[in-house]
């Protein structure tokens, strides 16, 4: 087998180091820029509502990747942002900060670009940018035909959207040739980027997340999620997506404390090493239960059967 790399979330130093010693083989992480207040070029706010910050000021961000090197664990940059157009007077200026960010990163020694938006792409190809490009989640390629107009493009590496079948994942991969890359934990809840709805932005108020809020009906007075299709976990589908040829898992959480994500990445990286090994899936999930504290678990993923790619009922 190929066991997939595990992509982690960074938000500092410290939580690099401890996403490496947890097995990370792939960091993913957004530095400050001084051109925005509460975005940033990354997608995110530079704080999260309960103001964990989600990016690093630019030498942090060096130390970052330098580390990240020393242990051979490659660093994607994130350059998310969904869109960058002219300035509202017909300018350049938005589009020149946000290439002025790019080119801060690959001074820095960064390996991969994460490009959230069609244009965005082009922008820097047209920069004469080479570095290898990772489509991120945002342009929500749900099928082989988009893949290959962002090969096309250069894209070397696509993040499929969370609500894929595995048929459908292998398609993509084996049509288009390209690595592929799928989320293991937590995520959106809904098609990415088609609600416009933008999570730890840092307003001022938290608003929550709406796809996952409970909705009263008028008529008959019930609750329900109607808008939630979120599944955040996929430990147990783990030789499924083996088997599907996916490149690397990805953990979200910038936001999130780095010691929980850390956990994360730990659980998953010891089920990804035990499968290596020729364990089952069974005696690896009993293993996990004996030797960890994994009541927050079960109880939080297993319990309310909030399981990715296993029995998916919603098709797109």
């Amino acid at each position: 087998m190929i066991k997939p790399r595990i992509k982690a979330p960074v938000n500092s130093y410290e939580s690099c180091k401890l996403q490496i010693k947890a097995g990370a083989g792939e960091i993913y992480v957004g530095y400050l820029s001084d051109k925005i207040k509460k975005l940033s070029f990354s997608g995110r706010g530079k704080e999260s509502y309960n103001k964990t910050k989600t990016h690093v000021n630019y030498d942090e961000f060096k130390k970052i990747v330098k580390l990240a090197h020393e242990h051979g664990v490659i660093v994607e940059f994130a350059a998310n942002m969904p869109m960058i157009g002219d300035d509202p007077d017909g300018g350049t200026k938005f589009q020149e900060y946000f290439l002025e960010y790019i080119q801060g990163a690959i001074l820095a020694g960064v390996d991969r670009l994460i490009v959230g938006d069609l244009g965005n792409i082009i922008y820097l190809r047209k920069k004469g940018i080479k570095l290898p490009i990772t489509a991120s989640v945002f342009l929500a390629t749900i099928n082989s035909e988009q893949g290959l107009l962002l090969k096309d493009l250069g894209v070397d590496k696509l993040c499929l959207p969370h609500h894929l079948t595995f048929d459908e994942i292998k398609s993509i991969k084996e049509v288009t040739g390209l690595d592929v890359e799928i989320f293991a934990h937590f995520g959106c809840s809904f098609i990415e980027s088609t609600c416009s709805l933008y999570h730890h932005a840092n307003e001022e108020i938290n608003f929550g997340l709406p796809c996952r809020g409970i909705y009263y009906l008028d008529k008959t007075d019930e609750s329900t999620t109607i808008l939630d299709t979120g599944e955040d976990c996929a430990l147990c589908a783990l030789p499924e997506i083996i088997d599907a040829g996916v490149t690397s898992i990805k953990i979200v959480g910038r936001e999130m404390d780095y010691k929980l994500t850390s956990t994360i990445t730990f659980i998953y990286n010891y089920a990804l090493s035990s499968l290596e090994r020729g364990e089952k899936m069974d005696n690896i999930m009993s293993h996990i239960k004996e030797r960890f504290d994994f009541d927050f678990w079960e109880k939080g993923f297993c319990d309310t059967e909030r399981c990715k790619y296993i029995n998916t009922e919603y098709y797109i």
